[in-house]
C-alpha cells in the first residue's frame, strides 16, 4: 500500500509543478501574441505606427528574442542550443516572419468578406452519381490497388456490385449516410441549385434529401473549361444568418492513413477515417478572428477558449483551464469573456466529454491494434 500512496503522491507533485510551468507558459504568450496587433515603433521616435507596412510590435519582440536565445548560456556555462528546441516556439525563418508581419496587416481585408465556400470538387464528389468515373473531379472511389490494402474503411458502398470507399458523402442529422450512389437511400440537391441534370428525373429529384445548409451560387470566370462556374457556400435563411447543419448533418470526407503491412515486405495498410468538413465560421472572417487565430498557431492556446468555437478535444481545454488556476489573475478580457466562464454544470460536462474522449481514443487504438494482430496472423 506505501509504495501505492508514494507513486500517488510524486505523481501529484509532478502533475502541480506541470501545470504550474504551463500556467506561466500561457501567461506569457498571452501578451506576447497579443502585440500582433500593435504597429511597430520607429526606434529613432518611438511612436510612429507602421503597420501599414505589415510591420508589427510582435515582430520585432520576435527578433529580439531570437538574437538574445542565440547568444544565450546555460547554468552550466554551455551555450543554449537552439536547434535542439521543440518547438522552436522563438525562432522563425525569414519567410515565415514576413508572413507572421503580413497577415496581420491582410486580416484587414477580410473584415465583412463571406463565408469561404465548401470545396467544389468535394461536393460535386459527394453528389455524383457516377462514382466510378475516369475524371478524378467525378470520381468518388477510393479503392486500393496493387501492394495496398484498406483494412478499415469508414463507409463501403457496392454500386453493381463493385465494393468502394467513397472520397466524399453526406450525413443526416441522425449520423446515417446519403448521397446518389445506388447504395444510398437519397440523393441530395444543394438550396437553389439550377442543374437539372444531377438527376435523372424529376422523381429523383422529388425524392431527394434536400441540404437546406448549403447554396449553390453561380460566379463568373474567363475561362469555364479550366474553372467551375459555380461555388457551394453556407445557406442563408431569410434574414441573412447562415443555416448550420443540425446534429451530424454535414459533407464528410475519408481521409487515408497509411501504415507498414506487418505480412508484406513493403506493403502498405490504409485506413480510412472519417472528417467533418465545416465551414469557415462567420467569426473567423474578421479582423479579429484571423489574428486570434494566428495568436493560438504561435502559442497563444489560452486564446483558444475564448472562441466561441472550440478547436481543442475537451481534455486540452480542461488542462490549459488548470494551467491557468496557477495564476494569481488571469490574462486580460478572460474574466469578462462568456465563452471561458463555463459554470459548473458546463465543467461538469466538460468533464464527462473528456472521459468519453479518452474512452473512445483507448477503444479506437485497440481496436487498430486487433485489427493489426489478425493481419499478422493471417
Amino acid at each position: 500500500m506505501l509504495p501505492i500512496l508514494h507513486a500517488s503522491t510524486h505523481l501529484a507533485k509532478i502533475q502541480k509543478a506541470f501545470l504550474a510551468v504551463l500556467g506561466q507558459y500561457l501567461n506569457f504568450f498571452s501578451p506576447y501574441t497579443a502585440t500582433l496587433k500593435e504597429g511597430a515603433k520607429s526606434a529613432e521616435k518611438g511612436t510612429v505606427d507602421n503597420s501599414y507596412l505589415g510591420l508589427t510590435q510582435f515582430s520585432e519582440y520576435a527578433k529580439s528574442l531570437a538574437l538574445k536565445m542565440k547568444n544565450a548560456t546555460l547554468p552550466n556555462g554551455k551555450p543554449l542550443e537552439t536547434h535542439d528546441m521543440n518547438p522552436p516556439v522563438f525562432f522563425y525563418n525569414e519567410e515565415t516572419l514576413r508572413l507572421i508581419e503580413l497577415l496581420p496587416f491582410l486580416a484587414k481585408e477580410v473584415e465583412g468578406t463571406h463565408n469561404a465556400p465548401f470545396p467544389t470538387l468535394g461536393v460535386n464528389a459527394a453528389l455524383s452519381t457516377d462514382p466510378s468515373s475516369s475524371d478524378p473531379k467525378k470520381s468518388n472511389l477510393i479503392i486500393a490497388e496493387g501492394d495496398i490494402t484498406i483494412t478499415v474503411p469508414s463507409l463501403v458502398l457496392s454500386p453493381q456490385g463493385t465494393p468502394y470507399s467513397p472520397k466524399f458523402f453526406f450525413k443526416d442529422e441522425f449520423g446515417k449516410p446519403f448521397g446518389n450512389s445506388d447504395d444510398l437511400s437519397f440523393p441530395a440537391l444543394p438550396k437553389q441549385s439550377t442543374d437539372s441534370t444531377t438527376f435523372k428525373s424529376q422523381t429523383a429529384r422529388s425524392k431527394s434529401k434536400k441540404l437546406n445548409w448549403l447554396e449553390r451560387k453561380t460566379v463568373p470566370t474567363q475561362n469555364p473549361e479550366d474553372n467551375y462556374t459555380y461555388v457551394y457556400v453556407p445557406a442563408t435563411d431569410a434574414e441573412g444568418n447562415t443555416i448550420h447543419p443540425k446534429g451530424e448533418a454535414g459533407l464528410y470526407m475519408n481521409l487515408p492513413v497509411s501504415s507498414p503491412d506487418p505480412t508484406r515486405f513493403e506493403g502498405i495498410l490504409i485506413r480510412l477515417f472519417e472528417q467533418k468538413i465545416l465551414s469557415q465560421p462567420d467569426w473567423l472572417n474578421t479582423e479579429e478572428g484571423v489574428i486570434r487565430m494566428l495568436r493560438i498557431c504561435l502559442g497563444d492556446f489560452a486564446s483558444a477558449l475564448t472562441l466561441p468555437d472550440q478547436i481543442f478535444d475537451p481534455c486540452l481545454q480542461l488542462i490549459f483551464r488548470e494551467g491557468l488556476k496557477t495564476l494569481p489573475a488571469l490574462p486580460d478580457n478572460f474574466e469578462t469573456n462568456s465563452t471561458f466562464n463555463l459554470s459548473q454544470t458546463e465543467l461538469n460536462k466538460l468533464s464527462q466529454e473528456c472521459h468519453l474522449h479518452l474512452l473512445r481514443e483507448y477503444l479506437s487504438q485497440k481496436e487498430l491494434s486487433t485489427d493489426s494482430e489478425e493481419v499478422a496472423h493471417e
